[in-house]
C-alpha cells in the first residue's frame, strides 16, 4: 500500500468526519420553539419572551425622585444610561416584597423605553413547544390580566407569558407622578 500525501490523509479524514457527523436540527425544528425568561413576582410564575430581556441585574442603588408613586423605586445609572426602576410587585398590590438573595431586577426595552422592574425571583430560560401554547392561567392574578394574553403549558404547570409591551404602554405605568 502506497502512503498517502499528507493532503490525501487531511482529505481522508474530512470524509470520514462528515460521514460520521451528527445532522444539525432541521430549520423547521428551531421555528416551533419558543424561549422566555421565567421569573416569580411574589408566588406568581412569568414568562418574558427572551428577545425582550435586556439584562438582569442584581438589585440596584437608585437615586429616589421626589413626588413619585411609591413604586417608583427612581433612577439607576446603569453604565451610563439613567433607568427607571420599578418594584413590580408594589406596583400590581401596593405593597414592596422584603429583597432577598433571590431579589433581581430584569431589565427591559420597548420602543425607546428602557426601565427594569424588581421582581423576586429569576429562574432562568424556559423552552417550549409552539404546540405547548395556552390560554392564560385560570389562577393568574387580576393585576396582570392586561399584560399577559397567553401561556404555555407543560405536564400540568401553566407559565403565563408577560409582555413588557404592554406594560410600556399602559397609563398605569407611565404615569408615575404622585397625586
Amino acid at each position: 500500500m502506497a502512503a498517502l500525501s499528507p493532503l490525501d490523509l487531511l482529505r481522508d479524514m474530512q470524509a470520514r468526519a462528515q460521514k460520521n457527523a451528527a445532522g444539525l436540527p432541521s430549520e423547521e425544528e428551531a421555528l416551533d420553539t419558543w424561549t422566555g425568561v421565567g421569573f416569580f413576582v411574589g408566588q406568581q410564575e412569568l414568562l418574558a419572551p427572551l428577545n425582550d430581556v435586556v439584562e438582569i441585574l442584581d438589585p440596584i442603588e437608585c437615586t429616589k425622585i421626589p413626588s413619585v408613586k411609591p413604586w417608583f423605586k427612581g433612577l439607576a445609572n446603569i453604565r451610563g444610561n439613567l433607568m427607571p426602576v420599578v418594584d413590580f410587585h408594589q406596583f400590581l398590590h401596593g405593597e414592596s416584597l422584603p429583597q432577598t438573595s433571590s431579589t433581581r431586577v430584569v431589565v427591559f426595552r420597548d420602543e425607546g423605553v428602557n426601565a427594569g422592574i424588581v421582581v423576586s425571583n429569576v429562574v432562568g430560560m424556559r423552552h417550549f413547544q409552539m404546540d405547548e401554547r395556552s390560554e392564560r392561567s385560570e389562577s393568574l392574578d387580576a393585576g396582570l390580566k392586561d399584560f399577559v394574553m397567553h401561556a404555555f403549558q407543560r405536564s400540568g404547570e401553566v407559565w403565563d407569558v408577560f409582555s413588557f409591551k404592554d406594560l410600556a404602554q399602559s397609563d398605569q405605568f407611565v404615569q408615575i407622578a404622585s397625586v
